[in-house]
């Protein structure tokens, strides 16, 4: 398996371990408060921007 590919399934894997924390921080959230927004929520919303933005850009690295 190429490094590349081996990068790829991190970035998959670290997705994933966000999406999981968005979702149970999302439950606690909406049972605590309603339309407010904590900071750890608003982090993992951010930390997942942030990784898709990334992703984006290797693919984009990839198609040039």
């Amino acid at each position: 398996m190429t490094a590349e590919r081996r990068d790829q399934k991190r970035i998959r894997r670290r997705r994933d371990e966000l999406l999981e924390q968005l979702y149970e921080a999302a439950k606690d959230e909406r049972r605590r408060l309603g339309d407010q927004v904590s900071i750890e929520f608003r982090a993992t919303v951010d930390a997942l921007e942030d990784l898709d933005a990334f992703e984006e850009q290797e693919r984009r690295k990839q198609g040039a």
